[in-house]
């Protein structure tokens, strides 16, 4: 039994051009994913994406916090400056029994003449 035999022409091989340029085009054109070893690595792969996004809001969320901490640090500054400067009018203002008197003439608060008493338990 006599079977013809057709051999294949081999195509010429080609030469090895740019490893990277080739590695890229097979990531663009999508036929990376067809073959074995990346089907069985993409759990893993998806798994790296979920993380990279996690970190990426956690980056963006702790940003925030940082703008909103030197935001509060700065209120905090400046309402302590104002409280130090009320203070300091106040203290310039009523340091003085008779500026106090002088002050609550209006409202009926009289000052007082006698002395205050101790007052004792008998217990």
């Amino acid at each position: 039994m006599n079977k013809l035999r057709t051999h294949k022409k081999e195509a010429p091989k080609k030469k090895r051009g740019n490893v990277i340029a080739s590695s890229f085009a097979w990531v663009i054109s999508g036929t990376i994913l067809t073959k074995k070893n990346v089907v069985k690595q993409l759990p893993f792969l998806i798994m790296l994406m979920v993380f990279s996004l996690i970190y990426i809001g956690n980056i963006y969320s702790t940003e925030k916090l940082i703008r909103m901490v030197n935001k509060l640090e700065r209120e905090n500054k400046e309402l302590y400056y104002k409280h130090i400067v009320m203070k300091s009018k106040l203290t310039r203002e009523f340091n003085r029994q008779s500026e106090v008197a002088k002050k609550l003439t209006g409202t009926g608060v009289k000052e007082a003449v006698v002395p205050p008493q101790k007052i004792y338990s008998v217990n």
